[in-house]
């Protein structure tokens, strides 16, 4: 801001009267005093808590991330699964239920290798990052883990040769899709709440209005919170 202020007053100059000048270094002055404050604001445990947070948002994004591309490649087993039910030619199945493998092949590698700084909230591992929002240690959420492979733990999507077997195996195949995509809509809900409440927390860190009481301004985390189920 304070670059983008001095931009401003040299490019106008020539225009600006003698009190315009003056408005300008007043505001240029403004935010250095407020910047100064903020740092004298920061103590150690504000500023780790701060990268604390900023690393969980990360963690966020990139399952986010990760979550949509899943819920394109369940999309595109859909429509293969349809395919499959509007077709009886052996060839053709074969063709639908080698492309459904591949599916199954990347929707497991981005569930791997999704993540950020070391942290992996979709893949199989059962990660999770605790998210301390001030200097008191019961004040703290916990981010959970949700597997989104396609094993069992995970999304139990079926094996080709079973899926694309017969057309009853395929309207199974159809129905379990869909409650996958249930489930799908669920965990990006979830994700999408921890962000948001993440976010204001920092807000409040950046602003310097970090209350000590159990009040965090409108975020529901007064106590440590388990992980919410995915189903």
């Amino acid at each position: 801001m304070f670059g983008l202020l001095k931009f401003r007053s040299r490019k106008n100059d020539s225009a600006l009267s003698d009190r315009r000048s003056s408005d300008v270094m007043d505001a240029e002055v403004a935010v250095l005093n407020a910047l100064h404050l903020s740092a004298r604001r920061s103590s150690p445990h504000m500023a780790a808590t701060r990268a604390g947070i900023a690393r969980a948002i990360g963690v966020i994004e990139a399952a986010t991330l990760g979550l949509c591309h899943i819920v394109e490649l369940i999309d595109e087993a859909k429509e293969l699964c349809a395919s499959g039910i509007a077709t009886e030619d052996a060839s053709m199945l074969n063709m639908l239920a080698e492309r459904y493998g591949a599916v199954i092949k990347e929707l497991n590698a981005i569930a791997a290798a999704t993540g950020h700084g070391g942290v992996q909230l979709i893949d199989d591992s059962l990660q999770s990052i605790e998210v301390h929002l001030c200097h008191r240690e019961d004040l703290k959420v916990k981010l959970p883990h949700i597997n989104l492979t396609a094993g069992a733990k995970g999304l139990a999507l079926p094996k080709p040769a079973r899926a694309f077997q017969s057309a009853q195996d395929l309207e199974q195949l159809r129905a379990h899709l869909d409650l996958v995509t249930e489930r799908l809509d669920k965990a990006a809900g979830t994700f999408r709440q921890h962000g948001a409440d993440l976010s204001k927390r920092l807000a409040l860190i950046l602003e310097g209005t970090i209350p000590d009481g159990d009040e965090l301004k409108g975020i529901p985390f007064s106590a440590t919170v388990p992980a919410r189920p995915a189903t």
